[in-house]
């Protein structure tokens, strides 16, 4: 592997912006102020500057026109949809709520806040709602993960070509990581957007002849911002490093400081998590925590949408680069292989730290670059005769199409939650109850014996700043029922003598209690 000495202006410029992202929420883990984090991503952004010695404009071209696509792409998704999706959205949301009302995320909590701060930063600067916020900053990320990629398919194999393929194939093509989003995966998909720019510094170190506090800087910010982004990706984070290092054999002295690193975080948080009330048995419960994503919804999501094609073109990228063997590519499968063998062994185990379902769907990692070496090798091919190089520039531009077309329809219905009649209802409700209104919501049964709120009602205390309730046991002015069925029903409310019907509308009603 010979990585290019000196990154091009696009490969600078992706990689630095992953970094800000990366140092924005290694920040999360000490609750400092938006100012302070500022100005140590604009420290980060100084010390990643390397100015390159000429421009290369074809790909700095066609990497903007792809994240004018990616940006355009997300803006669509979201143009109908004025909450963010599913349940884990909401449940976001009031970790925001907290973080921003006491200033520090909920320590009684054992978790990754990287996200949950980004979004009350940038509610705090710019004074958008939390749900507009998340989406404005869930953008951002999906915008990052593509830079990401690219930057580190460049820096692997030298190849813009490779870089780019990365880069298209996690915007356009493969169902995950988009397919997050509609689940309401952000900190996951923040990990994502960090973890290739985690591993790039990484390499950067362990390569190093000798020591170098820039990239041990490096190494180490990013490393934190993985931590505070999404825990369980420091697993994949381990396994890549150390195969890594068995390969370039790094000197097992070279491996104490990031190995040192992880053994602080793990003690300190360990240490925090149990002086919290209940810390003890909150901190196992993390620890014992399954996703509940079965192995069939795993591979029916991969299955969806271009899935099927870009498995099949991983599969003869997968051929090239053995017949060829190349060698970067090659451990980026070997990387996935032990992270599905470790998976398997926690899962017999009973720990939940790898889950096999999970690491399948991250295998747009390798797919990316087994689909690249594809690309690549098409474009060695055909770059020395004209008409070859049209068409390759023909399907490609059709294929990017495609695939953003076909983004715009990643999201599941079913974890559409909040629409715009709950959005008009919501102004109803800030124009015509009291400040101090408490609403029942309708729930479901999510996993068994917990019943989470079923449709638009669960964002009235982000939308209208009332509060909610999910039971009838407890105190409650009003009722509020979208158009998402859930275990209570209108004929529930039809006592004119306890219940009047006060809104009507687009399929959401609102009950005042008498």
């Amino acid at each position: 592997m010979s990585p290019s000495p000196i990154p091009t202006f696009a490969e600078t410029y992706a990689r630095a912006s992953g970094l800000a992202l990366a140092a924005l929420s290694a920040i999360a883990l000490f609750g400092v102020s938006a100012g302070v984090a500022a100005v140590v991503a604009l420290m980060v952004l100084t010390l990643t500057w390397r100015p390159s010695p000429h421009v290369q404009l074809g790909e700095t071209l066609a990497l903007m026109g792809l994240v004018i696509l990616a940006v355009g792409v997300s803006v669509i998704q979201f143009a109908d949809l004025p909450a963010p999706l599913w349940i884990d959205s909401y449940r976001h949301a009031a970790d925001i709520h907290a973080i921003l009302s006491r200033d520090f995320a909920p320590l009684e909590r054992v978790y990754h806040f990287g996200f949950h701060y980004l979004v009350a930063w940038t509610v705090r600067l710019t004074g958008m709602s939390i749900p507009a916020a998340m989406i404005f900053v869930g953008q951002v990320i999906i915008v990052q993960i593509g830079l990401s990629f690219f930057a580190f398919g460049k820096h692997l194999t030298s190849s813009t070509i490779v870089g780019l393929a990365c880069a298209v194939c996690v915007w356009f093509l493969t169902p995950t990581p988009m397919y997050f989003l509609t689940w309401g995966r952000y900190p996951l998909l923040l990990g994502i957007a960090i973890l290739p720019i985690a591993l790039i510094a990484a390499m950067d170190w362990l390569d190093a002849p000798r020591f170098d506090w820039r990239a041990s800087l490096l190494a180490l910010v990013t490393l934190a911002g993985l931590a505070s982004a999404h825990l369980r990706l420091l697993a994949f984070y381990v396994v890549f490093i150390a195969i890594y290092a068995v390969w370039r054999r790094t000197p097992a002295r070279r491996l104490g400081v990031p190995a040192l690193v992880l053994i602080v975080l793990g003690v300190g948080g360990v240490a925090l998590a149990i002086r919290q009330p209940d810390g003890v048995h909150n901190l196992v419960t993390v620890l014992t925590f399954w996703s509940g994503i079965s192995l069939d919804t795993a591979l029916a999501i991969l299955r969806s949408h271009y899935g099927v094609w870009v498995w099949l073109a991983a599969a003869c990228g997968l051929g090239i680069a053995i017949a060829q063997r190349r060698a970067h590519t090659l451990i980026i499968v070997a990387w996935f292989i032990a992270l599905v063998l470790c998976a398997t062994l926690f899962t017999l185990l009973g720990i939940p730290l790898l889950e096999v379902p999970i690491v399948l769907l991250m295998v747009f990692f390798p797919a990316a670059f087994l689909v690249g070496e594809l690309a690549r090798v098409w474009h060695e091919r055909a770059r020395h005769r004209r008409f070859l190089v049209s068409l390759e520039m023909t399907v490609a531009l059709c294929i990017v199409l495609l695939g953003a077309r076909e983004m715009l329809t990643i999201f599941n219905p079913i974890t559409i939650l909040f629409t715009r009649a709950d959005e008009r209802a919501m102004r109803w409700i800030v124009t015509n109850t009291p400040t101090d209104a408490r609403f029942l919501v309708n729930t479901f049964e999510w996993y068994p014996t917990v019943f989470v709120p079923s449709d638009g009602g669960a964002w009235i205390p982000y939308f209208t700043q009332r509060a909610i309730v999910t039971s009838p046991s407890e105190s409650f002015t009003h009722v509020y029922l979208g158009r998402r069925e859930g275990i209570w029903r209108a004929r529930d409310f039809a006592d004119p003598t306890r219940y009047v019907l006060v809104y009507d509308n687009d399929g959401v009603r609102i009950w005042q209690v008498k």
